[in-house]
């Protein structure tokens, strides 16, 4: 995910952060297709190159400087649209043996819109350079939920194995999920009343 501070977005638009961001989009009716084919290991194989090219974008924009507007429009779309269609599936897709409880994935869809909305709540009053960027907290509720699609589609490729000896692992994993959404999306909400305080000052 690329952070945004002030005065360091470009116009650029072939940069190889918005490229990886492109690619994770791209691959988001893959991983669909795959998935509901049923051919799960190449789908965990599709969103493991996703989540990296998360990490990638992120750290080669900061490292190399290629923060651009284009790409903190594009990071926000992959970053939220990843998240909700894989929980989708993962949660409303039949025929599975393993899938994510629907109250996870309502406080991941909860928690995504408040952050969406905090995003956007930024961008109008503050300016898109002035973006408050990421919460800390946010980022590990990210990779939690990451860890615990990948859980997830692993289960379903060892449904025996996990059924017999790790369906424990699979329900501590989605608590610890909850627990890290809830807390950042509560966050991302004090967040957003934040600027709109600061907002009824001016």
């Amino acid at each position: 995910m690329e952070n945004k501070p002030a005065d360091s977005l470009s116009g650029d638009i072939l940069t190889i952060p918005n490229l990886l961001t492109g690619l994770r989009i791209v691959l988001l009716p893959v991983f669909t297709i795959l998935f509901l084919k049923e051919k799960y290991k190449a789908s965990l194989v599709v969103f493991l190159i996703g989540g990296a090219s998360d990490f990638l974008d992120g750290y080669l924009a900061r490292r190399l400087n290629l923060r651009s507007r284009l790409g903190s429009y594009l990071d926000p779309v992959a970053d939220h649209g990843s998240v909700i269609l894989i929980y989708l599936m993962l949660t409303f897709a039949t025929g599975f043996s393993f899938q994510i409880p629907l109250a996870l994935f309502i406080l991941i869809f909860a928690r995504d819109l408040v952050v969406f909305v905090s995003e956007l709540g930024v961008i109008k009053i503050r300016g898109l350079d002035q973006n408050w960027g990421p919460i800390y907290a946010g980022k590990v509720a990210i990779c939690a939920q990451f860890i615990c699609a990948c859980t997830v589609v692993l289960a379903n490729i060892f449904p025996q194995f996990f059924r017999e000896n790790l369906n424990y692992l699979l329900w501590t994993v989605y608590v610890i999920t909850g627990v890290f959404t809830l807390f950042s999306g509560l966050q991302y909400l004090n967040r957003g009343l934040d600027l709109w305080r600061e907002r009824r000052k001016k």
